[in-house]
């Protein structure tokens, strides 16, 4: 009978000492994924290794003991519960790090990879069935990828065609219409245009696969102690936002993470401004985007006289995504709106006709309820006589603030799951993602609030003027003339922040405000709103 109870307490003692040895596998990958994840502080990694290895201890310590069978069922579901939350973090973390890397066109991982796509109908099954293909290459925000694809093919096939153009959302238009053999595309849009474009895996196949060795990119630009400046550019719309489509959203954020404070500058969509694209001649904003991000990027540092460090872009479709994905925002809204529901991937055919859409309302009051759609409704309204655009754009810095009150808020973690899923669809953005995690690290090491600070420009006026991306005949175009007071007020923002100016080191003179405000531009090309009423 003794002989029996101590097989009983040896066998009971082995299965405990499995479990723990579980356990500790798991702690293993865990508090690796922990220590490698840039973004968390080491602090709290080590806060929570500390906490980790005291219950260890005590759970082999209780696995030596003898205790009643119920206490010791109790301790194995716990031990499982622990393994199952250490392995969730584990895998959470691992998708954290995965999603900064896709939504960041530029990061420092190792390799990346490259796809050569055709028609799934298409007898052009491998890379050597090449030979006289039309292949097509996006030569706007990633050309360094498509050149790179380029030269490898034209090294392996001869006869081939290049076909250039500027986004992956028309090349894949092109292919799927038959207007050219085969598409290279590289794997962060590749995922972009399968998750944005309806029956890819139907209508597309991968034929071949490269890999190329990811350029490393010298940070000039502390983010945890430097002032940088982002642009946000929003375009008008559905689907990736690679597209070379105009801009409806043109915000400059000039974020001081010394002080935890944010400028944020509205630019508006028709603001006049000089397009470099198009010889410098005198353009509305939202036209200079047509000819690429990098484009619109030239315009605006030339025009405001601050630099742009970061851009971030998004598609309209990605705003119902993002608010849902934050579990809705509340903003006032200026005035009840209703349209149809555009908030889905739908084809441009389907969207013209408002086909399967549902009607969605935002009504009009403080602090309101939005869901994604409504959010999105209430986004891009201007029909409304007397709101027009200026309307639509405080709509917008709205509804983007409504957003970032919900990642600031102690709530943020519950929302963090749900964006990691629709991020990389509907966000690119050139910073890399070594400067992301660091800043995270950076606020999470010592979280203090964040204040935002509006810059809004409506002290221009509207007026009517040609622009160089439209015909003289049909014109001249409602365009929006800024006024040299609010520029000086942007380059004012930027320069404060840099120099970081102390109370007792301001000084102004009543006779000139703008002394030390770097001079605005002097090129004679310029439409300013004290030149208004006479068209340039």
């Amino acid at each position: 009978m003794e002989n029996e109870q101590k097989k009983k307490r040896y066998y009971r003692r082995t299965i405990d000492l499995m479990f723990l040895f579980v356990l500790l596998i798991v702690y293993i990958y865990a508090f690796y994924k922990a220590f490698n994840f840039s973004m968390l502080p080491d602090k709290y990694v080590f806060m929570a290794l500390m906490v980790a290895a005291v219950i260890y201890l005590i759970l082999f310590v209780l696995a030596l003991q003898r205790y009643p069978t119920w206490f010791v069922v109790i301790k194995r579901i716990f031990i499982v519960l622990l393994c199952a939350l250490l392995g969730t973090v584990g895998f959470f973390l691992r998708k954290v790090e995965s999603t900064t890397e896709k939504i960041a066109t530029v990061n420092s991982t190792a390799q990346t990879k490259l796809f050569i796509l055709t028609r799934s109908d298409s007898n052009i099954d491998s890379i050597e069935d090449l030979q006289g293909a039309v292949i097509g290459y996006q030569n706007g925000s990633d050309v360094a990828s498509a050149t790179y694809m380029k030269n490898l093919i034209e090294n392996e096939v001869s006869g081939t065609q290049a076909y250039d153009y500027l986004d992956y959302t028309s090349l894949y238009s092109f292919l799927t219409n038959g207007q050219i053999d085969a598409l290279a595309i590289s794997e962060q849009y590749y995922g972009m245009t399968k998750a944005t474009q309806e029956g890819f895996d139907e209508k597309v196949k991968t034929i071949h696969t490269f890999e190329k060795e990811a350029e490393q990119v010298e940070n000039k630009i502390d983010v945890t102690e430097d002032v940088f400046t982002v642009y946000i550019s929003g375009i008008d719309d559905a689907g990736s936002p690679d597209q070379m489509a105009r801009t409806d959203v043109n915000l400059l954020m000039i974020v001081n993470p010394k002080n935890n404070h944010v400028d944020m500058v509205s630019l508006p969509r028709d603001g006049y401004i000089p397009n470099p694209a198009l010889n410098g001649f005198n353009d509305k904003l939202t036209h200079t985007s047509l000819h690429g991000i990098q484009n619109s990027i030239t315009s605006i540092e030339d025009f405001v006289g601050i630099p742009i460090d970061y851009y971030a872009r998004i598609s309209f479709t990605s705003v119902a995504q993002i608010v849902d994905a934050v579990g809705g925002i509340d903003i006032d809204v200026e005035l009840s709106v209703c349209s149809y529901d555009e908030s889905q991937n739908r084809t441009h055919d389907e969207l013209e006709s408002h086909e399967g859409q549902e009607v969605v309302c935002a009504q009009q009051g403080e602090n309101q309820h939005l869901n994604g759609a409504q959010a999105l409704v209430y986004a891009r309204h201007r029909k409304t006589e007397g709101y027009g655009t200026e309307g639509r754009e405080r709509a917008q810095r709205r509804v983007i603030m409504g957003v970032i009150n919900k990642l600031l808020s102690l709530n943020a973690l519950t929302y963090i799951n749900n964006l990691l899923e629709v991020a990389p669809n509907f966000i690119i953005t050139n910073m890399p993602s070594d400067q992301i995690t660091s800043f995270i690290n950076h606020q999470l090491s010592d979280f203090q609030p964040w204040t935002i600070h509006s810059l809004i420009s409506d002290s221009g006026i509207n007026d009517r003027q040609q622009v160089a991306s439209l015909s003289t005949e049909n014109g001249p175009y409602d365009v929006y003339l800024f006024s040299q007071e609010e520029i000086h007020e942007i380059m004012n923002a930027y320069d404060g922040a840099k120099k970081l100016m102390q109370l007792k080191d301001f000084s102004f003179d009543l006779d000139n405000l703008y002394e030390n405000t770097p001079a605005i531009s002097d090129d004679p090309n310029l439409v300013w709103s004290s030149m208004s009423g006479v068209v340039y």
